[in-house]
């Protein structure tokens, strides 16, 4: 029942008279990108969790975590009512923190590091 923008815009998309109705595929690619998304941040989260315990091997760790972005995933927004209230009041500085600021402080503690190791290095020999 919510009505995406990205989708109403797709009804209208008529090229040619040939491609009309790209619905489907507009939805194929967001499904995809989503499930790639999903998929990098939960290896990275078995990764960097096996790595943090000190196991070997990140395979024994891949069913908990699963369980608990499952489980995380039903108790952190109940209703369609609270992801709403979410996008409006939270999401605006909540994703600017971590969708830009901290991505661009981290990129700069690692250029900066690079540096570091470079001088360092020329230093040396």
């Amino acid at each position: 029942t919510k009505n995406y923008p990205m989708m109403n815009v797709s009804r209208y998309i008529s090229l040619a008279d040939f491609f009309e109705h790209l619905e489907s595929a507009i939805m194929a690619v967001w499904i995809v990108g989503a499930f790639v998304k999903i998929s990098v941040f939960y290896y990275a989260a078995a990764l960097g969790t096996a790595q943090w315990l000190n196991l070997s091997d990140y395979r024994p760790v891949v069913w908990p975590i699963g369980i608990l972005v499952v489980e995380f995933g039903f108790w952190s927004y109940p209703s369609s009512m609270d992801v709403s209230r979410y996008d409006v009041i939270a999401f605006p500085f909540h994703g600017i923190l971590m969708q830009t600021i901290i991505p661009l402080l981290l990129l700069v503690i690692a250029m900066i590091s690079k540096r570091k190791r470079q001088r360092k290095g020329s230093n040396s020999s």
